[in-house]
């Protein structure tokens, strides 16, 4: 399966689980419900997954740990917030950096719909930077999928270029920048 396959069974699967059990609830049966659902489509899925950080060219392990792992391809980071915060995506921008994956679902249950719960986030290849500098980054659009990476110092058009995605919509995530 392919990335965009497995993020469509699990969105589908997660819709499940919510229609069934509703806001409310903490996420750990959100999360025991979910792996059930995924296994009985024939997933591969990982639950509390540990994320080493690599320091100092040392590999630490300090405690992270992706909520699940389906099929290798996609980390999926559950919630059952109120309201998600900056801080939550950044945590599923850093988890992908860290693990090495391409493709996450950040995913609210707290939510009467859970369309509204379901969030998005790439790490796209480091080629695409030049990787010298913090000016470095991938603009990511989340609701349009459209992404645009570029580095300021060796481009011109760089505003122009943030003026053209914010144009399309205002859904944009910074993602790939070095000074993360």
């Amino acid at each position: 399966m392919e990335i965009n396959e497995v993020s469509g069974v699990l969105v589908d699967a997660a819709m499940k689980v919510h229609t069934a059990l509703g806001p409310g609830l903490l996420e750990s049966a959100y999360e025991a419900c979910l792996i059930r659902e995924l296994r009985k489509r024939g997933l591969r899925v990982e639950a509390q997954v540990p994320i080493a950080v690599t320091y100092d060219g040392e590999t630490l392990d300090v405690g992270y740990r992706a909520d699940l792992i389906v099929e290798d391809l996609v980390l999926v980071e559950l919630k059952s917030v109120e309201v998600v915060l900056p801080i939550h995506k950044a945590q599923l921008l850093s988890y992908l950096r860290l693990s090495g994956k391409q493709a996450g679902l950040l995913t609210n249950f707290n939510v009467e719909h859970l369309r509204d719960g379901i969030k998005r986030g790439h790490q796209l290849p480091s080629e695409s930077l030049c990787g010298l500098c913090v000016l470095c980054a991938v603009i990511y659009c989340t609701f349009c999928s459209r992404a645009i990476s570029f580095c300021a110092r060796f481009s011109s058009d760089s505003d122009q270029r943030w003026r053209e995605v914010a144009r399309v919509c205002d859904s944009i995530l910074l993602v790939n920048s070095m000074s993360l």
